[in-house]
């Protein structure tokens, strides 16, 4: 069991695993019976670990201490304490879990349902989305700048021309001297949004340089295309919505992902445009300008969103 294991069992707990990564997990599992009962193992150490949830605003040493008792029962290995701490980072208490690993000197970040802001080593500033989740190398910052990334994350790189920064996601690598980017795994790939600098964006099957305000998606097989830059790549983090003559079709679709709500548009929207800039407004808000704009109703009984001409 190494460390490429536990990132795949990570990403399955977390619902962040790709289709490859969950193919990957289920021949690892079925390679032998050690492996299935491992993977039973962390699973269970995790969900028995959901009842610390309450102690998220008291300690969270208090917390990781209950969290190695709770594997004591179970013995005391330096495998345990590893899978423990894995265990702890998935629960995301207080919003984000992290973890220096007692058998190496990797270390683990992960963001729980809210985002989550860490600072490396090297200055380096990173914003994790919801249920992403970050590891550094063994020497992050001593050799090298390496660090893997699942999900979703913002990077503002600290500049250090003598050591290059890598981002390994999925199938690609990201490399960096210092520069600013989103790189988001999609069920489709991997997306690269740069906000400014130069990225060098590499899987096995392409290369590719781009520079500020442009955007590029690896797909699954490899090859990398240019795309136009998505204006609310980064909402996430910054709160902001921007529409330029943008469908409400999809402006109901950035809403619903945005807002983790149901936005249901009414018939025609793909014909109704709007341009507007949302400042961390709340989604009543939104939807109530986009009414007074296009004449519409806006219903939202049972918690769903909904505008009707």
């Amino acid at each position: 069991m190494n460390d490429e294991h536990m990132q795949l069992i990570v990403s399955e707990l977390t619902g962040n695993a790709s289709k490859e990564q969950q193919q990957a997990l289920q021949e690892w599992m079925a390679a032998s019976e050690e492996n299935r009962l491992a993977y039973e193992e962390v699973k269970e150490v995790w969900e028995k670990s959901k009842d610390l949830q309450h102690l998220a605003q008291v300690n969270a040493q208090a917390d990781w201490d209950q969290v190695i008792s709770k594997v004591r029962e179970r013995g005391s290995s330096r495998l345990w304490l590893r899978w423990a701490a894995a265990a702890a980072l998935l629960i995301g208490l207080a919003g984000s879990w992290f973890y220096s690993s007692v058998q190496d000197a990797s270390q683990y970040y992960a963001a729980g349902d809210e985002v989550t802001t860490v600072e490396l080593e090297d200055g380096t500033l990173v914003h994790l989305n919801r249920k992403s989740t970050l590891r550094l190398s063994e020497d992050f910052s001593q050799n090298t700048r390496e660090v893997e990334l699942t999900g979703e994350g913002y990077f503002e790189v600290a500049p250090d021309p003598s050591k290059p920064f890598r981002v390994s996601t999925g199938a690609t690598q990201t490399e960096v001297l210092g520069t600013a980017f989103n790189l988001e795994q999609l069920g489709e790939g991997v997306g690269l949004h740069v906000a400014h600098g130069k990225v060098r964006f590499a899987s096995d099957q392409d290369t590719l340089i781009l520079i500020r305000d442009e955007a590029a998606m690896a797909g699954l097989n490899g090859r990398i295309q240019s795309q136009q830059p998505d204006l609310n790549a980064m909402a996430w983090r910054t709160g902001i919505l921007r529409f330029e003559d943008a469908s409400l079709a999809e402006v109901g679709e950035v809403l619903s992902e945005h807002y983790r709500a149901v936005v249901t548009m009414p018939e025609g929207s793909d014909t109704l445009a709007l341009t507007s800039v949302f400042d961390n407004e709340s989604l009543t808000t939104v939807l109530s300008e986009i009414t007074l704009i296009h004449e519409l109703k806006l219903d939202s009984a049972g918690g769903n969103y909904q505008l009707q001409k």
